[in-house]
């Protein structure tokens, strides 16, 4: 029956074909933003965003106010060298990183600037999921995310748009 309509519209009909391999490549990181007034991420609804976007870093810039608002980020931190890794948040007020769907880092709270730093965790050559949340109350708010390990020559690099990929 398919093929009798597909023969009366000329629709080729013929063999399957050679199949074709491709691959999804993702750059930079989603966002997801929300305007509110928290005093930790526990508390803030993360499904109501009222703006959602891409960007190529972790970013503040695209906030909509300077106070009482959040941002999560969704993307891949592209590994080159297996390792150990380290990972950590600078933050005023809260934040959080996660990687593979695993907490590193909980910087969480109303607080001046603060670092906090994981655990060192061993790490896969490849595309890792890493997923940061971040929270303003009042005042200044700014954003750290950093790593070390193989990649960075063990020293704390900024997690940059150069990294920030599924593929090389």
């Amino acid at each position: 029956c398919r093929t009798s309509f597909a023969l009366a519209k000329g629709w080729n009909t013929g063999p399957a074909s050679n199949s074709v391999k491709m691959n999804t490549y993702f750059g930079g990181l989603y966002y997801e933003h929300t305007t509110g007034l928290w005093t930790d991420l526990d508390s803030i609804d993360w499904t109501l965003a009222e703006y959602t976007g891409k960007t190529s870093t972790f970013t503040l810039r695209p906030k909509t106010q300077d106070d009482y608002f959040n941002i999560s980020f969704d993307g891949f931190l592209l590994i080159e060298n297996a390792g150990a890794y380290q990972f950590r948040t600078g933050s005023d007020d809260g934040s959080r990183l996660w990687l593979n769907n695993k907490l590193l880092v909980d910087n969480d709270g109303v607080h001046d600037f603060k670092i906090v730093t994981s655990a060192g965790t061993v790490l896969n050559k490849g595309p890792q999921r890493i997923f940061v949340q971040f929270f303003d109350y009042i005042e200044k708010d700014s954003l750290l995310v950093e790593y070390n390990g193989p990649d960075t020559g063990n020293e704390w690099v900024a997690i940059g748009n150069e990294v920030l990929k599924s593929d090389p």
